[in-house]
């Protein structure tokens, strides 16, 4: 009867333990993670930005004037593949921003 008491006593006090623990690792593994996503996201984006630069150069090399009134095919192609930057397109808000006459 002694015995069985004893493993009660000494098995209700690690009961928690895997519990404790595992608050005790996750506290420093999640911000790891959460950097190690963020950091994936950021490299991405670049990789991204690059590309459009990239095709924006190629154009501008071939003679494209970047600067003209409307938007060509070529052109139409670089501002969609900037959207997910947030960049406004310069021509489109310039010819909201004033009427046509």
């Amino acid at each position: 009867m002694e015995n069985r008491l004893r493993r009660i006593k000494s098995g209700s006090g690690e009961r928690g333990n895997a519990i404790i623990e595992f608050g005790l690792v996750a506290m420093f593994l999640a911000p790891i993670l959460a950097g190690a996503f963020t950091l994936g996201m950021t490299l991405v984006k670049g990789i991204q930005a690059g590309n459009v630069c990239h095709d924006a150069n190629i154009l501008q090399v071939r003679g494209v004037d970047l600067s003209s009134g409307s938007l060509s095919h070529n052109e139409r192609l670089i501002v969609r593949a900037a959207q997910g930057f947030n960049i406004a397109d310069s021509m489109t808000t310039r010819s909201q921003a004033v009427p046509a006459r």
